[in-house]
Order: C-alpha cells, then sequence, then structure tokens
C-alpha cells in the first residue's frame, strides 16, 4: 500500500482495497456462468455452451476487476469426475487463472451432509487438482457445526468427531498420497466456534428433544430424562490463576456467551448463576426477553478478593427459580473467551487452569430414576477439533438485532486468536446480498458494515463475500444476459438460468417500449423447464407506466395460457419482463416474449430498452463491497442512511 500519513511521511494503515500476501478479499459462490443463448443446452455443461459452465474468463475478470484474490467454489458433489459439471467448472477456471499467470487463489468448498467417506473422497479430489494447479490450496467443509458433533446433538447421532477430523486432517496434508497437500479448513460459524474451536469452553445445561428422544443406549427416554428440575444440580468449577491483581480491588471477569433458546414467553426460567467464594456476581438469562436478543452477548462479572498467583474459584450453575425447564428446546449455554480488566482497564487471558463439573438429580428426578446423560456441565473437549485444521472461515450473525460492534470484534479477535498465533489463516465470511428482505446490517435503512469490515481487517486474514451477486460486474454475461427464444414465430427475447447457479434475490430482466397505438396490445409468453420452480418464485409481469397488470407465477395454471391483453394508450410505456421473488436454489427456467400491436403489428422486443439486475438491497450491499475492495474511499457507497 503506498498511502503514506501525510504528517509523518511513513507508511499509514487505511481500510479497503486490502488484497495482499497477508489479506484476502474473496467471494464464495459467485461464478458468472455460460451465456451461450440456446435454450437447448440450458442442463449441459460444456465449456461455452452449456448454461451450467462457468463462464471462466468472465469470472477471472470480475475477480481482477474487483481487487479478489480468493475465489472458494462450491461442490455439490464429492467424488471428483472428469464429466462432472461442478468439478469440471473449478479446473476451467483454474486453467484460466494460470493461463493469465494471476496470483488469485482457490478453495473448494462441499456441503454438510456428505458422509466421512465423501469427504476423504472430497480431499482425494481437492488434491488431484492442486497437483496440477498449485493454486487450489484447501478442502472446505460448510456449515461444519452440522458435520462434527456438539453439545445439542441428539443422543444417538451420525455427526463426527475429533478422530474423524483428524483423519481428514492427515489426508489432506500427506506426502504420500496422490495428488498435493492441502489445506483443511472448516468453515465454522459462530455458533459452532465455542465447542469446535475454542479453548476452555465451559458447556452447561441440558439437550432438548421433541418426538425421538433416546438414552445413550439407544433406548427410548421419558419426558422427564430430558426435564431439568430445580432441585438438579448442574454445576460447573472453573478454577484460574491471575497475576498482577490485589484482593482490596474490583476486576471486571468478563466471557462471551451464547445459548439455544432464542424466544421469549416462556413459562420457565433457565438462569446461568456465576459465584465467587459462595457469592453470586452475575446471572444470565437463556429466556430471551424479547424475540430479538441477540445471539452472541457478553457477561461481565465484577469481583473483589482475587488472589494472586494462586488458584480462583468461579463456579457456575443452573437456576430454573422453582420452574420444570421441559424438553423441546436446547437449554444449553456456552461460556468462552474468559478475559480479566482491572481497574485502570488494562486486560488480559482468563488463565484457566481446569475445569469440572456435577451433575445430579434432585429428590424428585432421582426417586423416578430420570438420568443426567442428556445434561453437560464440561469443558468442550469431548468435540473440539481445533487441533485437526489448518485454519479457519467464520461468520458473525448479520441480522441487525444482532448489531454490536464491540461483541463483533471480541469475537473474531477470540475466534482468530489461535490461528493468528499459529500462522494460519482465519477468515470472515459475511452475506453478500438481501437474503429475500430480511434486515441484515449493511442493507438501507439498517446500520452500516464498515464498523464490520475495519474489525475484520484488524482482527482476520480476510473477508470473503458469500453469495456475491458477481454477475452484476458485467451484465452482459452469465444469467443477467439474454437469451434466444425457441419459437421465434410469436417471440422476439427469452430470459433464463441453468440448474448450476444460486439464486440472486430480486434478479429481473425487463423489456420497456413506448406504445405507438392506443388499444389493446396481446402479450405472447411461455415458458421452459420451468415445473422444477417451487411455489411463489418466479413471475412474469408486465406493466403499463409502471404498475404491474400481470403477474403470472410460473409453473401455475395462469402461465398455461400463452396470450394476454393490456389496454393502453400512445405513449405509454409498457414493460415486459420476469422477476425472482423469492429464493430458487438449484431450479432452472426460461421464459420468451413478444409483443403484438393493436393493428397486428409485430413489435421486435430486441430493439426495445432492456435493463436487468438485482433488488435494491442486494445491489446496495454489492456496490458497497465491490468500493471497499478497490478504494479507500469507500464510506459513501457503504452508507445506508440508518438513523
Amino acid at each position: 500500500d503506498a498511502d503514506t500519513d501525510a504528517d509523518t511521511g511513513e507508511p499509514g494503515f487505511r481500510y479497503g482495497n486490502a488484497a495482499s500476501e497477508d489479506f484476502y478479499q474473496g467471494t464464495w459462490s459467485g461464478r458468472v456462468l455460460s451465456n451461450d443463448t440456446d435454450v437447448a443446452n440450458i442442463r449441459g455443461c460444456e465449456a461455452g455452451t452449456g448454461w451450467q459452465a462457468i463462464d471462466a474468463a468472465a469470472t477471472a475478470d470480475m475477480l481482477e476487476g474487483t481487487n479478489q484474490n480468493l475465489y472458494i467454489d462450491h461442490q455439490r458433489t464429492p467424488v471428483y469426475g472428469e464429466d462432472v459439471c461442478d468439478w469440471m467448472n473449478l479446473e476451467a477456471l483454474a486453467a484460466e487463472l494460470d493461463a493469465r499467470g494471476s496470483d488469485i487463489e482457490l478453495m473448494a468448498v462441499f456441503r454438510d451432509d456428505e458422509t466421512y467417506e465423501e469427504y476423504q473422497a472430497a480431499i482425494s479430489g481437492v488434491r488431484r487438482l492442486a497437483a496440477e494447479h498449485p493454486r487450489v490450496k484447501a478442502m472446505l467443509s460448510d456449515d461444519s457445526n452440522e458435520i462434527f458433533g456438539i453439545p445439542k446433538d441428539p443422543m444417538i447421532t451420525d455427526h463426527l468427531g475429533p478422530a474423524e477430523a483428524a483423519v481428514l486432517h492427515e489426508l489432506a496434508a500427506s506426502t504420500t498420497e496422490s495428488g498435493a497437500p492441502v489445506a483443511f479448513m472448516p468453515y465454522i460459524p459462530s455458533e459452532g466456534v465455542a465447542p469446535l474451536l475454542a479453548d476452555n469452553t465451559v458447556v452447561i445445561g441440558a439437550r432438548g428433544c421433541n418426538d425421538d428422544c433416546f438414552l445413550p443406549d439407544g433406548s427410548a427416554a421419558r419426558d422427564g430424562d430430558y426435564y431439568i428440575y430445580p432441585e438438579d444440580i448442574i454445576e460447573v468449577t472453573v478454577q484460574f490463576v491471575p497475576t498482577d491483581v490485589t484482593a482490596d480491588q474490583t476486576y471486571n471477569l468478563n466471557f462471551l456467551i451464547s445459548d439455544f433458546i432464542g424466544i421469549s414467553g416462556l413459562t420457565y426460567v433457565v438462569d446461568v448463576v456465576f459465584a465467587f467464594d459462595g457469592v453470586e456476581v452475575g446471572r444470565y438469562s437463556m429466556v430471551d426477553a424479547t424475540d430479538s436478543d441477540p445471539s452472541l452477548q457478553l457477561v461481565e462479572l465484577p469481583i473483589a478478593g482475587l488472589q494472586d498467583g494462586v488458584e480462583n474459584t468461579l463456579q457456575i450453575s443452573i437456576d430454573t427459580a422453582g420452574t420444570n425447564a421441559t424438553k423441546y428446546l436446547d437449554r444449553i449455554a456456552y461460556i468462552w473467551d474468559g478475559r480479566i480488566t482491572a481497574p485502570d482497564g488494562s486486560e488480559s487471558l482468563l488463565d484457566i487452569t481446569s475445569i469440572t463439573g456435577r451433575l445430579e438429580r434432585g429428590t424428585y428426578a432421582a426417586e423416578r430414576d430420570f438420568t443426567t446423560a442428556t445434561m453437560h456441565a464440561t469443558s468442550n473437549r469431548a468435540w473440539r477439533i481445533r487441533d485437526h485444521v489448518d485454519g479457519t472461515l467464520t461468520k458473525f450473525p448479520l441480522l441487525s438485532k444482532n448489531y454490536d460492534e464491540g461483541i463483533h470484534e471480541r469475537f473474531l479477535e477470540a475466534t482468530c486468536r489461535s490461528f493468528k498465533a499459529a500462522d494460519q489463516p482465519c477468515l470472515e465470511v459475511v452475506w453478500a446480498n438481501d437474503r429475500w428482505g430480511e434486515e441484515l446490517v449493511g442493507l438501507p435503512g439498517q446500520p452500516s458494515l464498515l464498523p464490520y469490515l475495519h474489525a475484520a481487517q484488524d482482527q482476520t486474514d480476510g473477508v470473503v463475500l458469500w453469495m456475491n451477486t458477481a454477475n452484476l460486474y458485467d451484465t452482459t454475461k452469465g444469467t443477467m444476459a439474454p437469451r434466444a427464444p425457441w419459437d421465434e414465430d410469436a417471440h422476439s427475447v427469452a430470459a433464463g438460468f441453468g440448474p448450476n447457479g444460486l439464486p440472486i434475490p430480486g434478479w429481473y430482466h425487463r423489456w420497456s417500449i413506448t406504445a405507438a397505438e392506443d388499444g389493446d396490445y396481446t402479450v405472447h409468453w411461455s415458458d421452459a423447464d420451468a415445473t422444477s420452480a417451487p411455489e411463489g418464485r418466479l413471475y412474469r409481469t408486465a406493466a403499463v407506466n409502471g404498475a404491474y397488470t400481470h403477474e403470472i407465477e410460473l409453473n401455475s395454471t395462469d402461465a398455461d395460457l400463452p396470450t394476454s391483453t393490456i389496454s393502453v394508450r400512445s405513449g405509454d410505456t409498457i414493460d415486459l419482463g420476469v422477476e425472482l421473488r423469492a429464493g430458487f436454489g438449484y431450479a432452472m427456467f426460461a421464459s420468451q416474449f413478444g409483443l403484438t400491436a393493436p393493428s397486428g403489428t409485430t413489435v421486435d422486443l430486441s430493439t426495445a430498452t432492456r435493463t436487468t439486475g438485482a433488488n435494491a438491497g442486494t445491489t446496495q450491499l454489492y456496490e458497497c463491497f465491490m468500493q471497499y475492495f478497490t478504494s479507500h474511499d469507500h464510506e459513501a457507497a457503504c452508507d445506508t442512511d440508518s438513523p
């Protein structure tokens, strides 16, 4: 970075435009696909023609043109095959970047519902690519808190554990297996970091269950086995050694804490109680005061009487305040990243020497022989896979109800601390579209993303955009490009996408003309391969002067009608198009359009004004991220006008 501080002439730190050998700016799942026009190729993956095929040159142009140095490709098939579309696309992009001499790195990510054997096969496939294309650096697993066991999992589970993580790690790093070594880097969202990656996480509470409630031996459980009753003891003792403390001063012990209840209005209480020397010093309620309570919070404990240089004891327990905490929710809290803040504001990590638990049923439950096996009062050691990974990607909850700049930055620092010490990458993943209208940070009217991006640049090794709308970089390419009608007698334009593209919120194509005649215009429209469209997703639309006259859902009875009429006056604006209004998965479709004037004259829509794009929120996020990636002057692009 050539920027300098005007006062000293020394290199100055600036936010944004940060891609370097030490910092990633990247996209996860944003490949630009083929813009071939022939609907006959909608299922194809042949380079240059298949609608599922990557446009490797356009994708590389997007990455280079927006100052990105990492692309993470989503793979739906774990077993490598030369004729498997996702693998073909990754190879094509690698070859294109090789030909350009680019320094962009590639990683492959696999779904969270594969088997243990399939993850091994996936690693072997990535190793194979890495041997031919050294820019392929890592195998990632998506939502790894769904792959590897965590404390809230059912008693009977097929989740993997630390032993399987060790095998996957060894396979990825092997110098004797075929292919080239790659990094093993599970993506772990915030709710999985405390049990899977952190040091000395306290796990306290009880699992939940609904209909399928089991005991460890596989036998059916009774409801009471999963209840927490008032007399039950769920308690953890944490021993820690503070230094440079004096007993006559008050210090602040503080932790990150999260739980899994997440709703309000329950009839029971589940409090986490903190006590020092037998005196309560703090309390945290798992039962939310409102449904908007954030999922990750800070608990602060003022404590006097700390003994310097020797073990001190903090006791953590569950209190239901005389209520029966029923079985249907996971009443589990994670308490981690312990720190101690001195009266002068200085802070240090809490030196925890031991975590021990006590589980004991009270009289009512004991008389009925209800088990404690559904309960936790322990550390995260049984679930921790940190020693078996080469890096990680994580994501803080970006709903505006979770907005807290301080907790976000602390979460990143806590998550990445051990990775930075080991010189291993730790990246933050952020949502890069509007998630169909959810109240996300960074959207118009919501809090700004800039404090989050700045914290990521301070605390992590990179920012990765999940579902980046990369096609907005060049709307003449990919699914933003028009297609050719397959019935040219009645239709002159078409749009659509194949089954290998992730949905773009608010994706649309629109053709606009000025009516030259008064009367009824006839719209000709039909679809191809739209039967895979779920309900309430895709709509063909007609509008006059901006007001909809037709909103026809694809794959509905109305969509079977080949024509519709719209009444206009000369000079009115007619808009015809197609819009995506909800998530579409990997479905595919194409729609074609034609227009006949009242006089019977065919209107050539290919000469009409065509617009295409995404909804306002997704466009706002794209412009913010791309400006941040390419410039130090990004504030205006990321301004959300939040009050």
